[in-house]
């Protein structure tokens, strides 16, 4: 390994770049209920020591007031809070060799407390979830993926 192949290593443990994560899961839940995924993570290079496979459930309520909606506005409002957050271990430490892969399956235990997901006018309730590999630097993760939310009837 070259010197500009270390640095290239170091440069991916800081930014999150080290490895790709893939998430799969049902994109419709009921609050309450159990949702299976699946994590799939694969070292882009280098050896990856990782404390865990983690999975984040998050939602977000979001306001969006255009000022032409609204004359008082003298430009668009846009404000968002998030009201629910958990995070999930799949699976605890590990190593990830050099161009390997791995899946994880597991579940998430969804709060029955949760609002529905909907989408108003000016307001929308949404929910996320995103795939993580808990490693030294930025955490690789999948990014942010949209997940309805319904309430048992």
């Amino acid at each position: 390994m070259g010197f500009f192949d270390k640095i290239k290593g170091a440069v991916h443990a800081v930014t999150g770049g080290a490895a790709t994560v893939e998430i799969q899961y049902a994109e419709r839940v009921t609050a309450g209920q159990a949702v299976p995924v699946k994590v799939t993570v694969t070292s882009k290079g280098a050896e990856i020591k990782s404390k865990g496979v983690f999975v984040d459930f998050r939602g977000v309520e979001r306001v969006t007031i255009s000022k032409r909606d609204d004359s008082n506005l003298s430009q668009d409002y846009h404000r968002s809070a998030d009201h629910s957050a958990q995070q999930f271990q799949l699976c605890g430490e590990f190593v990830l060799g050099a161009g390997e892969s791995r899946v994880v399956e597991g579940t998430i235990n969804l709060p029955s407390s949760l609002q529905p997901s909907f989408e108003g006018r000016f307001t929308k309730n949404v929910y996320e979830v995103q795939g993580r590999l808990e490693a030294k630097g930025n955490d690789p993760d999948s990014g942010w993926k949209p997940m309805r939310v319904v309430v048992p009837a």
